[in-house]
């Protein structure tokens, strides 16, 4: 996982040349590079990035997280059951999208679940 001390630390060599250290760092390689070539764009950009470190570190964190499939992170005033301390358990609800897959049926175009043996709407065998 990032720090925020190492994107800070990063940040701050922006002050002797080597600007957008801390946003490769941190996966924003195109940004990283502008900063890069064009000394922070001026240092404007180093300069505004002073306030956007801690965000930038938590939403790469929480891409690292997902590609790991591993779960948000949760909150220090959250215990580990997912309720603020001293709540009462409350019930937690996993949602996950199911895609389906449909075909056409070539007599009348309608589209019609795979596993169906004919089309519901012309009676057609499907293949």
């Amino acid at each position: 996982m990032k720090t925020k001390g190492v994107a800070y630390l990063l940040w701050a060599l922006g002050f002797v040349g080597l600007c957008g250290l801390h946003r490769l760092y941190l996966g924003k390689g195109a940004t990283g590079l502008l900063w890069l070539l064009t000394l922070g764009l001026c240092l404007i950009g180093q300069v505004t990035d002073l306030a956007s470190i801690p965000r930038m570190v938590d939403e790469a964190n929480a891409l690292r997280r997902a590609a790991l499939g591993l779960p948000p992170q949760i909150p220090p005033s959250v215990d580990h059951a997912g309720a603020p301390q001293g709540a009462a358990p409350r019930e937690v609800i996993r949602e996950r999208e199911i895609i389906t897959v449909k075909v056409r049926c070539q007599h009348c175009g309608t589209l019609v679940d795979p596993q169906a043996s004919k089309c519901p709407n012309c009676a057609a065998p499907m293949r």
